[in-house]
């Protein structure tokens, strides 16, 4: 068990109902962990998990709320910044937060809230253990990149493109994956619900 201070959390996502909560991904872990969610009000947050409750939430709006778009949460140690299509909103400053490793990933839905669940679809997951750039994000957008352990430095999963897991998912049920392992390998695939549907979906 060990300490992140600082992540990068990218998504493509497309939103057919906006609601409260639509969340996009985060961590099972509510003390030291993050969620990157889509509200009623078409932004995108990011927040950081303390003492069991989201505290520390930066937001972007979406332009086109029922587009398919590439959406993005930094925490670089000091500052929260949304992206949404590598472009950013304005960041927060927070006091440091220690993200507890390894990360428990949850895509599409928590399961102890069904609430939260996306109503939407899911496309290519990008997770970094670092704060990433406005251009490296942007760049992200369309890298692809091959299964660990060639996955470039600081990469520590990446979900949804051809030769990886899936080619994409339309989420049924809450997925988890487990991913990091210190020494940025990603571990293996932990799938809560067989029933999951999976298909092919477009990120144009």
């Amino acid at each position: 068990m060990g300490a992140a201070q600082s992540v990068t959390v990218s998504a493509w996502v497309r939103v057919r109902v906006h609601k409260q909560h639509n969340w996009v991904l985060g961590t099972a872990d509510r003390q030291g962990g993050f969620a990157l969610f889509v509200d009623a009000g078409e932004k995108v947050n990011f927040g950081l998990f303390q003492e069991q409750a989201l505290l520390l939430v930066a937001t972007k709006a979406l332009q086109l709320p029922h587009a398919w778009h590439y959406v993005t949460g930094v925490y670089n140690g000091t500052h929260l910044v949304v992206l949404v299509d590598g472009k950013p909103g304005s960041a927060m400053a927070v006091k440091p937060v220690h993200l507890t490793l390894p990360f428990q990933l949850l895509f599409g839905a928590a399961p102890d809230l069904p609430m939260l669940r996306l109503d939407g679809e899911l496309g290519p997951v990008h997770v970094w253990g670092h704060a990433r750039s406005p251009d490296q994000v942007a760049a992200d957008m369309f890298g692809s990149w091959a299964e660990p352990p060639a996955f470039p430095a600081g990469l520590l999963g990446a979900w949804g493109h051809a030769g990886l897991q899936i080619a994409g998912l339309v989420v049924a049920r809450p997925i988890i994956w487990e991913c990091l392992g210190e020494d940025g390998n990603l571990a293996a695939l932990c799938n809560s619900s067989p029933e999951v549907a999976m298909s092919t979906v477009s990120t144009t």
